[in-house]
């Protein structure tokens, strides 16, 4: 049947997929490729919807926990260095001090 064909991009979806599953999983993608595409597409918009509900807040409340996640990453890593730093990563500090500060500004605007 021609609906069972897939699209170049779910091709490329179902081949990503493909390349990460287990053994089990790829049999079942091979014998089922259209099932899992929809499968997929149905994840999708349940999650899209989801975050449509959340709001605009809730995806900045996700946004922040990331930031705070990789904030905590770059701190363990930096501690073991010593001064003077390299120019890179000196540049990359100081860009994001200035981003830190307009966050900052922006949630104290929000939160007195």
């Amino acid at each position: 049947m021609a609906s069972d064909h897939l699209s170049t991009r779910e091709l490329q979806a179902w081949f990503s997929h493909y390349q990460a599953a287990q053994h089990t999983q790829r049999q079942r993608m091979v014998e089922h490729p259209r099932l899992f595409i929809d499968s997929l597409n149905e994840r999708q918009s349940q999650s899209i919807a989801k975050d449509l509900r959340g709001g605009p807040e809730r995806e900045v409340a996700a946004e922040l926990g990331y930031l705070q996640a990789l904030l905590q990453r770059a701190h363990r890593r930096l501690v073991p260095l010593t001064a003077p730093l390299e120019p890179t990563l000196k540049g990359a500090c100081l860009r994001l001090h200035v981003a830190l500060e307009q966050v900052n500004n922006e949630l104290t605007r929000l939160v007195p």
